[in-house]
C-alpha cells in the first residue's frame, strides 16, 4: 500500500501567502544553466536569479521557474500554485517548495510581495525611528523591506 504524506505537500505558512500578488524584481536577471552531464552522467537545468546591484545568486529548478514566471503582480501566489498542479502534474511544486522559494527570493530582494500593507509598513518604520534614542541610520535599511512587501500610495 502506498502511503501520501500530505504534510510534504502541503504548507502550514500557506494562509499567509495564499492571496498575495508577488512578481520578480524588474532589477532580477535570469539565467538558464546545464549542470552536470560530465561523463555521461544527467544534465540538470537550472534558473540561476541574479540581482546585478547586490551580486545575490539564486538557483530555481524548473518547476520553481515555472512557478515562479507565473507570478506577474496580478496572479494570486494560491492561483499560479493551481496552475502548475494543472499543467506540471507530479512534477509541480509543492506548497511547502514555493513557501521556501518565495522566502529565499524574497531575503535576497528579487521578489516584490504586493500585499498591499503600504500604510502599516511605513507606520512601523516611522514608530522605529522615532524611539528615543534610536539614531541608527540602520533603520533606513527596512525601506528594502518596504519595497519589496508593499504597494506605496501614488503621490496626488
Amino acid at each position: 500500500m502506498n502511503s501520501f504524506d500530505v504534510g510534504s505537500t502541503f504548507s502550514d505558512d500557506w494562509h499567509r501567502i495564499a492571496a498575495t500578488t508577488p512578481r520578480l524584481s524588474p532589477h532580477a536577471a535570469i539565467v538558464r544553466q546545464h549542470w552536470g552531464a560530465g561523463g555521461g552522467g544527467a544534465s540538470h537545468l537550472w534558473y540561476i536569479v541574479e540581482d546585478p546591484a547586490t551580486g545575490q545568486y539564486f538557483r530555481l529548478s524548473e518547476p520553481a521557474y515555472f512557478f515562479i514566471g507565473l507570478l506577474d503582480g496580478r496572479r494570486t501566489v494560491q492561483q499560479a500554485w493551481d496552475t502548475c498542479n494543472l499543467r506540471l502534474l507530479d512534477a509541480a511544486p509543492t506548497q511547502r517548495e514555493c513557501v521556501e522559494v518565495l522566502s529565499r527570493l524574497q531575503a535576497y530582494g528579487l521578489i516584490l510581495g504586493v500585499n498591499k500593507q503600504a500604510d502599516a509598513g511605513i507606520a512601523v518604520l516611522n514608530k522605529v525611528i522615532a524611539t528615543p534614542g534610536y539614531k541608527s541610520a540602520d533603520a533606513y535599511l527596512n525601506l528594502g523591506w518596504l519595497y519589496r512587501n508593499t504597494t506605496p500610495r501614488r503621490a496626488e
